[in-house]
């Protein structure tokens, strides 16, 4: 299988949404173990985390693993989170997960959070 097919796969299995690599805008972008970005990042389409982000996240769909590290502001449709988020977000659907640590504010329409996770600061509901 081609590391983009397996990339694909292992974004949609985090987000439970099929991802189309017929699309350009909806092959994932993935940040990796060890690397780090400081800055802004917009596009259309998913984004993978496996390392650290410092900055402002626009995108359709985030999705930051167990080691990732986001510190900033999030706005995207969908939000994942088996790592660390710092600062404020805003998106549609919110999933925490149980090794997830979130710090700052949150809003959202639709909120999923595991047992485990640590929580601090404020988590709205969006109308």
């Amino acid at each position: 299988m081609p590391a983009e097919s397996k990339a694909a796969a292992a974004v949609e299995r985090m987000l439970g949404t099929p991802v189309l690599l017929s699309d350009p805008a909806s092959k994932p972008s993935i940040i990796s173990e060890g690397f780090s970005l400081t800055g802004d990042v917009v596009s259309r389409g998913t984004l993978h985390i496996d390392g650290q982000i410092t900055g402002t996240i626009k995108v359709d769909a985030v999705a930051i693993g167990p080691k990732g590290v986001v510190s900033g502001s999030v706005e995207c449709s969908k939000l994942l989170v088996k790592g660390i988020l710092r600062g404020t977000s805003e998106c549609d659907d919110l999933q925490i997960d149980s090794t997830a640590t979130v710090e700052g504010t949150v809003s959202y329409r639709v909120l999923a959070v595991q047992r485990g996770a640590t929580i601090t600061g404020d988590l709205l509901v969006r109308k």
